[in-house]
């Protein structure tokens, strides 16, 4: 959070570069300017926070090529966060070519705008790009609802859907919902819910995870072994004897290999 001092030198800075025309050669190169000359331009059209060239940079955020078009949004979000959040949250869910990382620093210090129209994404299941719009939640750490959270568990969901949920769940009052997945036919599914038994999981779920530890895919193995690892009711003792008295090979090197990274940390 900015101090009332920085604020103030912001505003200063902004003051001054107006009163220079800063914002009209940027106006100008924004439209007319070369590819280089346009993204200097948007960013300092960011800056100033110029409402006059929200219309223009809204074309921008059209624009095909990925740099001049999310910098454009980038924009727009430093001139008018809420403005931004209710015009441009269809088009920053359909942007495919907007990485997630990149977008969430960008709402980072605009969240609360987007909150809304974003867990309002999240709670229609057929919605285009849901899945998009969780993992910006999941990003943001955005408070889902426990009802919100069910209904993308469901089992007859999509599996990247389903996955985009497993993701966000963070409450122990959900693992009836989660432990089935366990068994989810798709391995993806599997490894997912054996990592959130690590973190939310309970005693009676150590015998759920160990089966995991000889399945079919490599990565639901390992993250088996990660959680068992890491649930933090095991001691390193019980953990070792647990391996000892496993009787599958692989299950056993699984487990060994995620005590040594344990040591190791």
């Amino acid at each position: 959070m900015r101090s009332a001092g920085s604020n103030e030198a912001a505003e200063n800075l902004i003051a001054i570069a107006y009163s220079v025309g800063a914002d009209r050669y940027s106006r100008r190169f924004l439209t007319r300017g070369k590819r280089v000359e346009c993204l200097l331009a948007t960013l300092t059209l960011g800056h100033l926070r110029d409402h006059a060239s929200w219309d223009a940079l809204v074309l921008q955020t059209m624009a095909a090529d990925n740099a001049t078009s999310i910098h454009a949004f980038q924009a727009l979000v430093q001139i008018d966060a809420t403005a931004a959040a209710q015009q441009l949250t269809p088009l920053m869910l359909a942007r495919n070519d907007w990485a997630i990382a990149h977008i969430a620093g960008i709402l980072q210090p605009a969240h609360a705008a987007f909150m809304l129209p974003l867990l309002e994404a999240a709670d229609e299941i057929r919605a285009a790009h849901l899945v998009r719009a969780l993992r910006l939640i999941e990003a943001l750490q955005l408070p889902l609802s426990h009802a919100a959270i069910l209904k993308l568990l469901d089992k007859d969901n999509e599996t990247d859907i389903i996955i985009a949920a497993l993701r966000i769940a963070s409450d122990a009052s959900l693992l009836p919902y989660i432990r089935p997945h366990l068994q989810h036919p798709d391995w993806r599914v599997r490894g997912q819910a054996a990592k959130v038994i690590g973190r939310i999981g309970e005693h009676p779920d150590v015998n759920r995870l160990i089966p995991l530890l000889a399945d079919a895919e490599w990565w639901v193995r390992y993250r088996a072994a990660q959680s068992l690892v890491g649930i933090p009711f095991l001691s390193m003792t019980e953990i070792e004897l647990l391996r000892n008295n496993l009787s599958d090979r692989f299950a056993r090197d699984m487990l060994s290999q995620a005590i040594a990274e344990r040591q190791t940390l």
